[in-house]
């Protein structure tokens, strides 16, 4: 019989029932404006990720590497959350390679712009509002 150790309260009834999560390393995150479930595979060295905006059925997207996936727009804290949980995945099973350290670095440089989505890039000097 398998004990759990944690239970997740869905705070979205809407978006279904919360599934049976198949990962190695397991994340989760209540924004206060939607809950967030990281799950990382280590055989396939990537992290299926789950938001109760998008319904609990089936991930919501893909992340492999610390690069934020395409399409959806995350705040700074919840980017920081995933940065946080894909380096604690990395260093558990093993692979703190070089990428790692130079992905980092680019991360904390888009994360310093505020409201992250994978698009997101500096805007040149001239158009920022002063």
């Amino acid at each position: 019989m398998t004990e759990f150790l944690l239970t997740i309260p869905n705070h979205a009834p809407q978006a279904g029932r919360l599934p049976h999560f198949v990962a190695d390393y397991l994340g989760y995150y209540d924004s206060g404006q939607r809950q967030l479930v990281f799950a990382f595979r280590r055989d396939l060295w990537s992290a299926n990720l789950y938001l109760s905006t998008c319904g609990w059925g089936q991930a919501c997207a893909t992340m492999r590497g610390m690069k934020l996936p395409t399409g959806l727009a995350f705040t700074a804290d919840e980017a920081h959350w995933l940065y946080a949980c894909w380096n604690a995945a990395s260093q558990r099973f093993g692979r703190t390679a070089l990428e790692n350290v130079i992905e980092r670095q680019l991360f904390r440089f888009v994360s310093s712009t505020g409201e992250l989505n994978a698009a997101t890039r500096p805007a040149p000097a001239s158009q920022v509002l002063q």
